[in-house]
């Protein structure tokens, strides 16, 4: 039992164990749990430039990442390509002075937001 599944694509392997303590790993299973909505779920920014990002997606589109400063100027502005269910995302930016930024998701069908600070 997945008391804490992820929203979208989850995959499992279930370890069976013989009487005689042998194991056998299952095929993996796929499991959809119905995301039904885009999710920006985590914002890592690992250098000035570069960030990493995990997205849940319902389906597979296209997207454009937008990063703007503190006062709304779009800094830069990055095409995504996003699969069906959990998504991480690495991301090249152009060097970021210590602030904060917003981090903007936008499919065409949906908008999701999200700060960073570095």
């Amino acid at each position: 039992t997945d008391a804490q599944p992820a929203q979208g694509l989850n995959y499992y392997t279930i370890v069976i164990v013989d009487k005689d303590g042998k194991r056998h790993n299952s095929p993996a299973m796929r499991l959809n749990t119905g995301l039904s909505s885009l999710s920006l779920q985590k914002i890592y920014a690992q250098s000035p430039t570069r960030l990493s990002l995990d997205v849940q997606d319902p389906e597979r589109q296209h997207g454009i990442i937008r990063i703007l400063n503190s006062v709304g100027m779009v800094i830069t502005e990055l095409p995504v390509t996003l699969e069906a269910g959990n998504n991480t995302l690495f991301l090249a930016t152009p060097a970021l002075a210590h602030g904060i930024y917003i981090l903007q998701l936008n499919t065409g069908k949906q908008v999701v937001t999200g700060s960073f600070a570095w």
